[in-house]
């Protein structure tokens, strides 16, 4: 096509070369230019399309439109260049002449407004459609032209000026007379729209929204006004605050105006009633009509009279328009149902807005006879000013709301959310969950019978930006289905691995004491298993050694070797994103985590899971004992480095009926897969022992974890039950409400199994047990401390369901000798002091392993040494900590033991720890690493002393140079 043809109606232009070239084609992107092109550039949000005018010459472009002066641009003379005030404005002039000037041809319908312009655009073209008209859409959902459905773009609601062109010249080729278009404020603003001479204007609303780009709401409002000017029709909402304004400055040859109340507008109705299935109400515009729509909530009737204002324009009569609104049905994603049979209710809606969010939160609200669940978030590089507004319009009906990712593109989304969660009200439940898959998981997960969960933002919306630049393909619909699926077929939320199909097993990480039980498990399966881990000395490398399993030190692509063909990874070291892993994926050799792998193997076994923040591991290795010594054959899995007298951590043995394990709440792979740990597992009976505020990094607030709990309780079977420690206030609130079988255990006399007369000292712990029928049990521990009584309790019980003689399960109690690092007597100092090692790492599990070793060794001096764990958790519960040590006589701090995920956080340390308890006690020091402290406890302590080392670090490392000889 000619140049000079198609800059006739672009104005004022300056050339530079020959006008008289055959163009081939247009393009604004460089990388689609082709030979014999014109190229658009033009200033964008993030780029300068001039930088980009060399590549689109290298690749044929004959012909360049821009803004800058020819002087500071590199075009060769060769090429023809136009410099031009509005390059945008130009691209669109030139495409409609590039096709013909199709809107010319056309009756041109515009809608805009802040909400509700898809419904609204959808029910004039079905009105039209209905009415015999021959009418094209586009729109933010699709194109519709004739029999043929396009997509519209990624998050656009205007496509760009060749692509409106395009899809109108098709409209006219196949004989449409009417085309009604979306229009956004950035279509305007941006001349997306240049070239088209619109019939109809109709406005929805405005309320504050895109002030990141238009700065202020008065601009943006005057942005839609735009709109408005040199047409036939404006249809106004009498409603909206806009309406005088838009009235005063519109030239259109007739104005109508709708409302929902106020009889001055020309529209107006009357009479409404509304429930979940359908709308009826009476429209009055000088006589009364009453229509009944699928249209739910007034925010549709609001939609309704827009389009009737231009149906009524057209002289569409009342009935054609009662036939459309009986059967029309909202557009994809705006208040779409998810229904596979669930009894609580879902919806998708594109609701981005607070408006948008409000309204169609008070239409669920009005129908939910149960709880309202709100998951949205607040897309990254947009209107910020709104995220507060968000949280306020949600909390206004929420009963709980799960703030996700919505397109964060370069922002964090913690920030985003951290905006949205200022205007929220308090006494609203908030629970985070940044994967957006993982917060619909969860809010469906949660919802009970009768209850609705609304998941807001991305509607129709096929796709997700997560990093600024790539779109990811992403359906909420897609992601809604499969959850709750997944949730009636109670399937674990994993593909299945059967073990037994593979020969070679790569475990990364495989030094932890959890990772080494696994092996151990894949070893009795016949399995043949590698491993890699760090060079540093670990409890389990006598134990691996033992079993002949051999692991290379460091982690490269060359330790998984041809034979492997499956590799589990731990959630440290890089988790899923170790190098190990992420070669195994590009050689395509699955990599699962440490957490599926666990589901896999109690997947055919009845699980016995233990979960809660202290106490797990003795726990589940009671029962393990106990069921191993009534010969019943047990498998376990178990973090930790040994069990005394098992022998072993880990074993699986295929003729047993049960699989013990530890359900632990901690995430996945930190980072790429926050969901718990336990979220694989379905346990038949499950105990917990206590519920605290742990792992702030993935739960930053207590109702986080609260919530997960929750969840997991609610997987326990009708023919299992679950088994918790009412001496624990969270468990007490979490099961108060809970309708799963529960058996309740502790010293409390509110319990089911209720202990009393206990006793305990160095040789153990004695203690009676009382059932609801009065029947007494009494047992004789070799293990110390009111905690272990309580984890020997929840064994009992675990024992009773499976009807252990009761002999054999005392006795397997009984013979339990503890674990490693569960305070373990480690052995004497060369000048006489006792060295116990205990694993203890939370606030209430130090204080009571202080308190109990006191209780042991009363009038003996106690020093405490303690290694922190992670700066999150030692920053987030530091007040905790520092009065943990109160019964201590003296107080050791070594440095942190960061975690492999974090980053140095200089706001918290050992040192401001040990400042910090030294205001309850005096006796508190800081010092540094290994060979500090064990220069300190050599000078500092004396024989009869107790010294007790705590920590989930490598603080053990302290008894190779610190005790004398270990007691046999």
């Amino acid at each position: 096509m000619d140049l000079a043809y198609l800059l006739e109606e672009t104005g004022d232009y300056r050339p530079f070369g020959s006008l008289e070239k055959n163009i081939q084609g247009i393009a604004s992107d460089s990388r689609e230019v082709k030979e014999g092109y014109l190229f658009v550039a033009y200033k964008g949000l993030k780029e300068n399309g001039h930088k980009f005018i060399s590549q689109a010459v290298k690749n044929g472009a004959v012909a360049v439109i821009g803004e800058e002066k020819l002087d500071i641009l590199e075009i060769p003379s060769s090429v023809t260049y136009i410099q031009v005030k509005n390059p945008r404005k130009a691209l669109a002039l030139i495409s409609s002449a590039w096709f013909d000037y199709p809107a010319k041809k056309l009756k041109v319908i515009g809608v805009t407004g802040t909400d509700g312009k898809t419904t609204t655009s959808t029910l004039i073209y079905e009105i039209l459609k209905q009415a015999g008209k021959k009418v094209g859409l586009i729109s933010t959902v699709a194109a519709y032209i004739g029999n043929k459905v396009y997509d519209t773009g990624f998050h656009v609601t205007s496509p760009d000026p060749y692509s409106l062109q395009k899809f109108l010249k098709e409209m006219v080729e196949r004989g449409c007379e009417y085309a009604i278009v979306e229009v956004t404020s950035h279509a305007i603003d941006q001349e997306r729209i240049g070239g088209i001479k619109f019939w109809v204007a109709v406005l929805t609303n405005i309320t504050p929204e895109h002030l990141d780009y238009h700065k202020t709401f008065d601009l943006y409002q005057k942005t839609k006004m735009k709109l408005f000017k040199n047409v036939d029709l404006a249809v106004l909402n009498f409603d909206d605050p806009s309406f005088e304004a838009i009235k005063q400055t519109s030239d259109a040859k007739k104005i109508v105006s709708y409302s929902l109340k106020n009889r001055e507008a020309d529209f107006f109705t009357s009479n409404i009633k509304i429930d979940q299935n359908k709308t009826t109400f009476c429209v009055g515009d000088g006589d009364e009509t009453c229509l009944e729509t699928t249209l739910p909530g007034e925010f549709n009737i609001s939609n309704t009279l827009a389009a009737i204002s231009v149906a009524r324009f057209m002289d569409i009569d009342w009935e054609s328009l009662r036939k459309t609104l009986n059967f029309f049905y909202l557009p994809e994603g705006r208040l779409s149902e998810i229904k596979e049979g669930q009894d609580f209710n879902i919806v998708i809606d594109f609701a981005h807005t607070p408006n948008a969010l409000e309204s169609v939160l008070k239409f669920l609200r009005n129908q939910a006879k149960g709880k309202l669940i709100a998951v949205f978030g607040s897309a990254g590089e947009r209107d910020r000013k709104k995220r507060p507004l968000m949280g306020l319009a949600a909390s206004k009906y929420a009963d709980l709301i799960v703030l996700t990712e919505e397109d964060p593109r370069t922002e964090d989304v913690d920030e985003i959310n951290n905006q949205i969660e200022k205007g929220i009200r308090e006494g609203v439940e908030v629970v985070r969950k940044t994967n957006r898959e993982e917060a619909i998981n969860y809010a469906i997960g949660v919802a009970e019978k009768d209850d609705w969960v609304g998941i807001f933002g991305k509607g129709h919306e096929k796709t997700i930006n997560r990093d600024g630049t790539e779109e990811i393909p992403w359906s909420d619909k897609d992601v809604a289905t499969k959850a709750v699926k997944n949730r009636l077929n109670k399937k674990p939320s994993h593909e299945s691995v059967n073990f037994k199909c593979y020969k070679h097993i790569h475990l990364t990480g495989i030094k932890g004491v959890a990772m080494t039980s696994l092996a151990l498990c894949l070893q009795d399966m016949g399995i043949e298993l590698s491993g890699s881990d760090t060079d540093e000395l670990f409890v389990t490398d006598e134990i691996l050694s033992r079993r002949k399993i051999k692991w290379m030190h460091g982690f490269s692509e060359n330790n998984v070797s041809d034979k492997v063909d499956l590799v589990i990874t731990t959630g440290a070291h890089g988790g899923l994103n170790n190098p190990e892993c992420l070669y195994a994926k590009s050689k395509g050799i699955p990599v699962i985590t440490h957490a599926q792998a666990l589901g896999i193997l109690a997947e055919n076994k009845e699980t016995i899971a233990v979960c809660g923040v202290g106490g797990k591991t003795t726990t589940s290795s009671m029962i393990a004992n106990m069921l191993n010594s009534a010969e019943s054959k047990p498998s376990f899995a178990i973090g930790v480095g040994e069990i005394f007298p098992l022998g072993v951590a880990g074993r699986y043995d295929e003729a047993g009926k049960c699989f013990v394990c530890e359900a632990d709440e901690f995430a996945v792979s930190p980072g790429v897969d926050n969901r718990p740990r336990f979220s694989f597992l379905n346990p038949k009976i499950l105990v917990v022992t206590n519920i605290e505020h742990d792992h702030p990094d993935i739960y930053p607030k207590e109702s986080d974890v609260l919530n997960i709990y929750t969840d997991f309780f609610k997987r326990i079977p009708e023919d299992g039950f679950l088994v918790a420690c009412v001496d624990n206030d969270n468990n007490r609130k979490v099961i108060k409400n809970l309708e799963v079988p529960i058996i309740t255990y502790g010293f409390d006399s509110s319990a089911d199994w209720v202990i009393s007369d206990y006793l305990v000292n160095k040789q153990g712990a004695n203690f009676v047990l009382t059932d609801k029928n009065q029947n007494k049990y009494k047992l004789n521990l070799k293990v110390s401390g009111k905690y272990n009584i309580e984890n020997a309790t929840a064994a009992f019980i675990v024992g009773q369901f499976y009807q252990i003689e009761t002999a054999k399960l005392i006795a397997g109690l009984e013979s339990f000798e503890g674990t490693k690092r569960r305070f373990e007597k480690v052995g004497e100092t060369k000048n006489g002091a006792l060295v116990y090692d205990d694993y203890a790492h939370h606030p209430k599990e130090i204080a009571a392993v202080i308190k109990m070793t006191k209780e042991l060794y009363p009038g003996r001096r106690l020093i405490a040494v303690f290694q922190p764990h992670t700066y999150s958790r030692t920053k987030a519960l530091l007040d905790d900590f520092a009065q943990s040590f109160n019964e201590a006589d003296k107080a050791v701090f070594m440095d942190i033991y960061s975690s492999a995920r974090e980053v140095k956080d200089p706001e918290v340390s050992s040192e401001i720890l040990s400042k910090k308890v030294k205001q309850y006690q005096k006796e508190a020091y800081y010092t540094h690493g290994h060979a500090e402290t064990l220069a300190w406890l050599t000078k500092n302590s004396q024989k009869g002393d107790i010294i007790l080392t705590l920590g989930a670090g490598d603080i053990f490392y302290l008894h190779e140079k610190l005790v004398s000889k270990k007691d046999d």
